[in-house]
């Protein structure tokens, strides 16, 4: 076995092992993870690029490999939107508020109506 060999199987188990770790919680407690979709999505993903690495080795020709690894790639892709689908906003309405993130205020002002009645965040923190 190659150097190369030998990497290439380290990483690959090691990607195995964090699909694995992604994928447990979910299976083990699926109704106390929020995302499940994304992290399922995620968690094949990683399976799908570990996939890809094994048959890299395997196979002489390159194209499984890297359609393997397109589709883990779209995999990714698609989990990381589904963590992200509820802070995205496609029709502009907000704005950069650079008085602390995203809102709809403009310019720097803080428009404390928006909280809903939650609190927190870095004021509390320093006691504020």
């Amino acid at each position: 076995m190659t150097v190369e060999a030998l990497v290439v199987s380290a990483q690959t188990g090691a990607l195995i092992a964090v699909g694995v770790l992604i994928a447990y919680p979910v299976v083990r407690n699926s109704t106390n993870v929020a995302y499940t979709l994304g992290m399922v999505l995620l968690s094949v993903g990683f399976f799908a690029l570990a996939a890809s690495y094994g048959v890299g080795l395997l196979v002489e020709t390159q194209v499984p490999g890297q359609a393997l690894s397109l589709v883990a790639a779209l995999l990714g892709t698609a989990g990381v939107a589904r963590f992200a689908r509820p802070f995205v906003r496609i029709d502009g309405s907000a704005r950069f508020d650079a008085g602390g993130g995203m809102g709809r205020t403009g310019g720097g002002e803080r428009d404390e109506t928006e909280t809903d009645g939650t609190t927190g965040g870095f004021g509390d923190a320093k006691g504020e």
